[in-house]
């Protein structure tokens, strides 16, 4: 049976060796006990038990759960949610635009809704409006500068059927399918203006801004880039041919990162984005749907399986950090300070801890970098 280091048993641990490599035994010759740090020691593959992290000669706590610790169930079906100022904004599908209170993550409570056109599958926050991708209804602005009455502002009829979208600027880019990607000008945001189209070659899931590059998720071709630093004359600039169907995409600091649906996780080298290059990947339990991105750690939205997070500090050997099953199917997520919110399709809106991973102990005392454990008598 393996025996899993609990919290206070590491410290004991850490103590005793602290105490072994006093001076007052310096003396002592018979025999003796060095630990160098040049190995990792009680770790397991899920990371349940003590890390020894050998590069920098640190002891770290055990990373502990992942734990869903409050639900609401939306009307519809939550595909996408996006948070800020404690406010949680769910893409519910048919049910429109639900806009939830966190003040308490474990209850969150109903704040507002307002019901679109469409299909929502997405949101992007651009105060005082939420920007919506509302399927057959394309582009939905909607104003919730008041939160419990949000109300609708203005739209724009897509070429295609919207299924993400993603401001920067004064620029929205929306995923649009079969027709690839549609640029507006939302200077006005209550009345876009249309700057072009750029088809791509496979179906446009989901396309996110980074610098002057779009990163389009398309389906069966995989990720395409696009140049867009004139966004009224975008052009392909760049590809990356996956394996399974690029559902979503995040580009961070040089990299991109796909959510492959049934191949799991791949990360890119997307410093030079006209020729990404494979850096690594993670096969997921489930079909990688959704991801965000804290630090090192690579938070997705794994459909079937819940969530799962993963350590993606080296992409070449990308670990598993935990996962958390929820009661629907996981198809989208966002990071809140300390929680990873989960759109859980029929099971509405999840509230998962996920901070305390990792944790490092306070530093009490400085200590050799060889711990010399010797006889006390």
């Amino acid at each position: 049976m393996r025996r899993i280091a609990t919290v206070s048993s590491v410290l004991a641990v850490a103590f005793c060796l602290f105490r072994a490599a006093s001076p007052a035994c310096a003396g002592s010759t018979p025999w003796r006990w060095t630990e160098d740090f040049s190995s990792l020691l009680g770790r397991d593959a899920a990371l349940t038990t003590a890390d020894w992290d050998t590069s920098a000669g640190r002891l770290h706590l055990p990373r502990l759960e992942l734990e869903i610790v409050g639900a609401l169930d939306t009307p519809g079906n939550a595909a996408a949610v996006a948070a800020a100022g404690g406010l949680a904004f769910v893409a519910d599908g048919a049910s429109g635009l639900q806009i939830l209170s966190l003040a308490d993550p474990q209850s969150p409570a109903n704040v507002g809704a307002i019901d679109t056109p469409g299909l929502c599958l997405d949101v992007s926050l651009h105060q005082p409006f939420a920007l919506l991708a509302d399927g057959s209804g394309g582009y939905q602005c909607v104003d919730v500068s008041d939160p419990a009455a949000p109300v609708g502002a203005g739209s724009f009829a897509t070429a295609a059927f919207a299924y993400s979208i993603d401001v920067q600027g004064d620029v929205a880019v929306l995923a649009i399918g079969s027709l690839g990607v549609q640029f507006l000008d939302v200077t006005d945001p209550a009345n876009p203006v249309a700057l072009a189209t750029l088809n791509t070659p496979g179906t446009a899931f989901n396309a996110v801004f980074s610098g002057r590059w779009v990163f389009v998720a398309d389906g069966s071709a995989g990720l395409r880039v696009i140049d867009a630093a004139d966004p009224a004359a975008p052009v392909l600039a760049g590809y990356f041919d996956t394996f399974g169907t690029c559902y979503d995409v995040l580009a961070s600091g040089g990299r991109a990162y796909l959510a492959d649906y049934g191949y799991g996780v791949v990360v890119l080298d997307a410093s030079a984005p006209a020729t990404p290059t494979f850096l690594g990947s993670y096969d997921t339990a489930g079909q990688a749907r959704g991801l965000a991105l804290d630090g090192p750690f690579l938070h997705v939205a794994d459909s079937g399986s819940g969530v799962l997070v993963l350590d993606v500090a080296d992409p070449a050997a990308i670990a598993p950090v935990h996962v958390r099953d929820t009661p629907g199917l996981a198809s989208g997520v966002a990071v809140m300070s300390e929680f990873t919110l989960a759109a859980d399709a029929t099971a509405g809106l999840q509230v998962l801890r996920h901070r305390h991973l990792g944790v490092e102990p306070a530093l009490v005392a400085a200590t050799p970098a060889r711990l010399t454990r010797c006889p006390t008598s």
